[in-house]
């Protein structure tokens, strides 16, 4: 909901900085305002300034339409300006008002407070509250400073107008005349709809800000998709509104799908785009084809920003636009659809997927329409979190059910939460079923209602092997749902629909019978399932049933409810139509001899059956899962089932024994996990040609496997883990080229020296006592990409071994062993992309790893190395539990150095005498450890910069000093730049209040030391954070931050201009100097340094001078 507004008094607010622009720029731009009739306020002289805003300046901020933001270099030294600022946004993002910042001769990049006389004026303030004596003051002092940042931040993302200093005053009139039509075109222009209150904006939709205003890009399109309700159009609204002044044409275009349905419904799009283009109230078009010529030719030559609200069919471009490409260049389409965009032009389009708001948002949001606040009232915070976990994050569904709810007494409420846990809101419902509606045929639509009602959260492969025997062409149809937003797949490959979706596909079903809801097609509420069932009225309308009792206490079941766990069999017999039954914790009585013979999917759980009975119907079942039952054998002999892939009878501990399985042929995976007791398999599975999956984790009684594996030619995954009691694995298994997927975790090899299957497993892993050939890997095929053996008690000699042989290795884990380094050969694993090495206590080092994409280093505490076979072109993704104290070294990122081994020159650079120090200690805290030590001195390498922490003020005396924390400075025109040396004093600042030490816990240490540094003429920056801290006593010596940065040829040269601005995040933490010096030479005169050190010189700073505008990160991870 968007604020309520007050009728604007003012069409312009006017923020300046006095001091800076009142008798020049402001005062001109004012008279021009008025001159054009724009009623604008400017706060004069005569206005008295106090410590906040006074209250006809908030009145005259609340009562102005736009407000025009006059930039300037000391604006942010105000904290008058900041407060206004601070007011102006909040008022910007509870209503439409409009915010056109002007930069008034400086670069807008400054005003993202990092660098430059902002960042200089912020950190004075802040430095100016950490010095006030009264704790109130100074916690509202760091609360205002906080706003001040956030403020800053967010004006330098708006499309803003810049006046760059000339000494022309006819230039500077110009610039004036161009804000003043820009004004007089906001005023005139409506702003497209009432964008409601706008939660989580600003970081949804920066990409897509940054994309409008880059006029480098080739790609004019951009997406927004997601499903009905998600915010696809107030995000579009918004973004309209935020830029439409950047473009001299602009249209937007609302509810497409629904107007091109509509007579004449093309002919009057095409008609409001060309009005809103030509700026004219009307246009005669005859015909669709008429208006795509004249769209053609008033297109030619404009750039424009065009939005097209819903659109659900990616040819309706062409019907309204005759084009998708030809745009006038600098143009800029936005798009918003229901549909996955899966777009076969995926060059000339972005695509931005709007994700749910989190629980947070959804709070704020719920609230602003319950209570027209951020909060709950008294007593209706639960109910409201209930709300939200229902709503799922959608905000169409926080937005009608809070508007609904609103004013309603508690009780009105509990019993409004009650219907809706079982029946969606008729508003909602009638919104999102336009996707289901929009399903190309009914196929799709009875496999939506399916999966909908049985299938969410569930395995794809197991879906879609159920549902294609239900005659579903089931790939196709999930890819339809998929890409009408209605269906996602996760990274587990589970099928995922949001909740409210869900509900509109088992309202439809409600609906087949509302009353009776044994003639519907499918029944899933515990409710209706136990009524249908202990009624006995059931029909052959139903297709599928769940009665589900996991976790329904007996307290709270309603009183039919003692019969529940106990169902006769005869209540399915007038079901002969069912093919989907899912029957957890519920027992059944009689016999099944009537039982429905169609099944095609049996979920049983918690099945209290010592086996299945012999009348059970099982000819045309494709799954069974009898997870956690108490089965001791599966059915007496050998039974014919012709079409069962899945078995699935895990966690059955008192399962001995799988019988005869030659006669189910098309068994595809077999799921055995925790099957604690069982001893035997039979060998017919070895016969079973489709068997793809073997899972046989925690079958500690399990002594053998069939002898006959070398025969299962389908095989891709085997899962031994946990098999305590295994005494041998069949050698034949290295023939299967099929087998792709090996996890033996938990198998304790050093105690298994001798046992009989030495020879086969224990020779591929264990190396037997006096053997000097080298070991074979003869037990696991060639073809395997994914290899697990965790805890495995394996030790140096054991894992020396040649894995030359699995080439193909994509994935290995082998946390949790007793390995201290890893064998040469592991060098030959040129495909492994996830090594898992957590836990590995004892593990020294990891050096020529070959290029993976992600590497595990959770608590390996005595890892010193890591390095890679070659330069990395992608460094990889690193996980690691900050307890890595004794890494010295990561390829890519950082080397740590005594400082006894340093190169003497780079030692020169900080007037070093490393004599006179060799005895220093120093305490430091590193990144990928929790905990502070005590180490000599250290020399740091990461990516061309190199540093040193050393205790005390030791900023050598021919650096150029300053108390400041950010600089500016320009080097010399003819200086040749080879480097830049750095010094930042910093001490432990134990805060004082009311004449008491604060005994606050100190926050964390690692990464509260940065660097930014910005080349302004090459509009290049480096932000440099330190992978080692050093950590001042609290003894008043302080620290020293020495650094060197070796640059390239170009990267800075004479004439360039250059800030630099030292942060620290600790509070405390407080800098003391910072000196400087270049290192180069000018003419004959220089002070250049010879580097000898290989590691240093051959890195340099990162950066491309040629690549204006870019950020680099060091060191990056």
């Amino acid at each position: 909901m968007a604020a309520s507004t007050t009728t604007a008094s003012y069409d312009v607010f006017l923020s300046f900085r006095g001091e800076d622009t009142r008798k020049n720029f402001t005062n001109r731009l004012y008279n021009s305002l008025k001159k054009a009739g724009i009623y604008t306020f400017l706060d004069d002289n005569g206005i008295e300034r106090g410590e906040n805003i006074k209250a006809e300046l908030q009145k005259a901020i609340q009562n102005s339409r736009i407000s025009i933001l006059v930039l300037s270099r000391n604006y942010a030294t105000s904290g008058w300006c900041l407060d206004e600022l601070v007011l102006i946004l909040e008022r910007y993002k509870t209503s439409g008002h409009v915010i056109l910042p002007v930069f008034y001769h400086v670069e807008k990049s400054l005003f993202d407070g990092k660098i430059g006389n902002v960042a200089e004026a912020i950190a004075k303030h802040e430095e100016g509250f950490k010095a006030e004596k009264c704790n109130e003051i100074r916690m509202e002092g760091f609360q205002r400073l906080k706003g001040w940042k956030a403020a800053l931040k967010q004006v330098a993302e708006f499309g803003a107008m810049t006046l760059k200093k000339q000494a022309d005053i006819q230039h500077e009139l110009k610039f004036i005349e161009k804000v003043v039509k820009v004004i007089e075109d906001k005023l005139s222009r409506t702003a497209v709809g009432s964008v409601p209150q706008l939660i989580g904006m600003t970081y949804r939709t920066k990409d897509i800000n940054l994309w409008l205003r880059d006029e480098t890009t080739s790609i004019c399109n951009y997406v927004i998709s997601g499903i009905g309700g998600i915010g696809k159009t107030t995000i579009a609204q918004y973004i309209y509104n935020l830029n439409s002044n950047l473009f001299e044409y602009s249209s937007f275009l609302k509810s497409v799908r629904e107007t091109t349905e509509e007579h004449e419904g093309v002919v009057r799009l095409q008609k409001q785009l060309l009005c809103d283009i030509l700026k004219t109230k009307q246009v005669n078009i005859s015909s669709a084809d008429e208006g795509i010529l004249m769209i053609k030719q008033a297109f030619r030559c404009k750039p424009i920003l065009l939005v097209l609200d819903d659109v659900d069919k990616p040819d309706l471009l062409d019907f309204i636009l005759g084009m998708r490409d030809g745009f006038s260049l600098g143009s800029k389409i936005i798009i918003t659809t229901r549909l996955d965009w899966k777009v076969n032009h995926s060059k000339a389009f972005k695509i931005y997927k709007v994700e749910n708001l989190d629980r947070n948002e959804s709070l704020d949001l719920f609230c602003w329409h319950a209570f027209g606040q951020d909060f709950a009232f008294q007593g209706y915070l639960e109910q409201s979190k209930r709300v939200v976990k229902l709503c799922e994050g959608l905000p169409l569904a926080l937005r009608v059910l809070g508007s609904a709810l609103s004013g309603k007494k508690l009780d009105v409420w509990e019993s409004a939460l009650g219907k809706l846990e079982g029946i969606p809101n008729y508003q909602i419902a009638k919104k999102l079923k336009v996707s289901y509606d929009n399903l190309q045929d009914e196929h799709d639509k009875r496999l939506f209602l399916h999966i909908s009602c049985f299938f969410v959260g569930m395995d794809k492969y197991v879906t879609t092997s159920v549902l294609d025997g239900c005659n579903y062409f089931t790939l196709i149809g999930i890819q339809n749902l998929i890409d009408r937003n209605l269906l996602e797949i996760n990274d587990l490959n589970k099928l995922v629909m949001h909740q409210v979706i869900r509900d509109i596909g088992r309202g439809i079903v409600r609906q087949e019978s509302p009353m009776d809801p044994g003639k519907r097609s499918r029944l899933w509420h515990y409710k209706d399932s136990l009524s249908v069932l202990t009624g006995k009225t059931g029909t052959e309308t139903v297709d599928g049933i769940v009665f589900d009792l996991d976790g329904r206490s007996s307290t709270s079941m309603d009183s039919s409810s003692s019969l529940a766990h106990y169902i006769g069999t005869d209540s399915f017999a007038r079901m002969q139509n069912l093919k989907l039954l899912k029957l957890n914790y519920t027992s059944l009585n009689g016999h099944y001899k009537e039982f429905p013979r169609r099944l095609r999917w049996l979920s049983w759980r918690n099945c209290s059956l010592r086996s299945i009975p012999s009348d059970f119907p099982l000819e045309n079942i494709i799954v069974i899962d009898i997870r956690y039952s108490s089965l001791k054998h599966l059915w007496k002999g050998v039974k014919f089932l012709g079409s069962l892939k899945i078995l699935n009878l895990s966690h059955s501990w008192e399962l001995k024994k799988i019988p005869d399985l030659s006669r189910v042929p098309k068994i595809e995976n077999l799921i055995l996990k925790d099957c604690v007791k069982l001893e035997l398999i039979h060998e017919s599975i070895c016969v079973v040609k489709n068997i793809r999956l073997l899972n046989l984790k925690g079958c500690k009684s399990l002594r053998n496997l069939p002898k006959n594996m070398g025969a299962m030619k389908s095989l891709e995954t085997l899962d031994i883990s946990g098999c305590l009691t295994l005494q041998s694995v069949p050698i034949q298994l290295s023939f299967l080229k099929s087998l792709k997927v090996v996890r033996a975790d938990e198998l304790d090899f050093s105690k298994l020296r001798y046992q009989p299957w030495r020879n086969s497993f224990v020779s591929w892993i264990y190396k037997p006592p006096r053997s000097e050939q080298p070991l074979s890997l003869s037990f696991l095929p060639c073809n395997l990409v994914d290899l697990s053996l965790v805890n495995c008690n394996l030790l140096d000699d054991a894992f020396a071994v040649d894995f030359r042989s699995l080439s193909m290795l994509e994935n290995l884990d082998i946390s949790g062993n007793l390995i201290h380094s890893l064998p040469e050969s592991f060098k030959s694993l040129s495909k492994l992309e996830s090594f898992n090495v957590q836990n590995c206590t004892r593990l020294k080092s990891l050096v020529g790893l070959p290029n993976v994409r992600e590497l595990f280093i959770e608590h390996c505490t005595s890892l010193e190395t890591i390095t890679y076979q070659s330069t990395l072109s992608k460094k990889p993704s690193i996980s690691h539990a900050n307890d890595n104290d004794n890494l010295m070294t990561l390829q890519g990122v950082f080397k740590l150095e005594d400082l006894e081994n340093i190169d003497p020159q780079l030692l020169n650079l900080f007037d070093m005498n490393l004599e006179s120090i060799e005895e220093t200690q120093v305490k430091v805290k590193q990144y990928t450890s929790s905990r502070k030590r005590n180490l000599p001195l250290q020399g740091l390498y990461e990516q061309g910069v190199f540093s040193i922490f050393i205790p005390g003020n030791r900023i050598p005396t021919f650096f150029l000093k300053t108390m400041h924390r950010a600089v500016t400075f320009n080097i010399a025109p003819n200086f040749k730049v080879q480097g830049l040396s750095m010094a930042t004093f910093y001490s432990n600042n134990t805060l004082k209040i009311n004449g008491a030490d604060d005994k606050r816990k100190p926050r964390d240490y690692w990464l509260a030391n940065r660097v930014e540094l910005r080349n302004s003429t090459k509009d290049l920056t480096w932000v440099h954070t330190p992978t080692i801290l050093g950590v001042p006593e609290d003894n008043n010596e302080g620290m020293t931050w020495l650094s060197h940065w070796n640059f390239g040829t170009t990267l800075m040269e004479g004439g360039d201009e250059v800030e630099i601005i030292v942060s620290l995040k600790s509070y405390r933490f407080t800098v003391e100097e910072f000196g400087l010096h270049l290192v180069g030479d000018v003419g004959e005169c220089h002070n250049s340094v010879v580097v000898s050190n290989p590691f240093f010189v051959r890195n340099v700073v990162p950066g491309d001078s040629s690549q204006r505008g870019r950020l680099y990160k060091i060191p990056t991870w």
